[in-house]
């Protein structure tokens, strides 16, 4: 059975697929330079929170204002605490929603 494997070299920035029998080699030829390729995870896919990837650093700005960013648990914060953080900016944006609606 022939399975679709990705391939990245070494030295060049090359990324290749190629059809191999299971189980696939982890290392084969580039098919540009000749060096060494790596088999790379095909078909990963950034996770993502709300359409932001999840790899941001701190200092990115956030997407959208009402997402919360989730550093604060791991810096430390209860998730209690945290809930309550989230529960309170949602409350917020529901009732910014409702005057808008209301021109208020």
């Amino acid at each position: 059975m022939l399975i679709c494997v990705e391939y990245a070299c070494e030295t060049c920035p090359t990324l290749f697929e190629a059809f191999e029998e299971r189980p696939a080699p982890q290392v084969t030829v580039c098919k540009e330079c000749g060096a060494r390729a790596i088999r790379v995870p095909a078909g990963f896919k950034p996770a993502t929170v709300w359409g932001a990837p999840v790899s941001r650093g701190k200092s990115d700005p956030r997407p959208n204002p009402f997402v919360l960013d989730t550093s604060l648990l791991a810096d430390g914060m209860s998730r209690a605490e945290f809930k309550e953080r989230r529960r309170s900016l949602w409350r917020d944006r529901d009732r910014a929603e409702r005057k808008n609606k209301l021109g208020l």
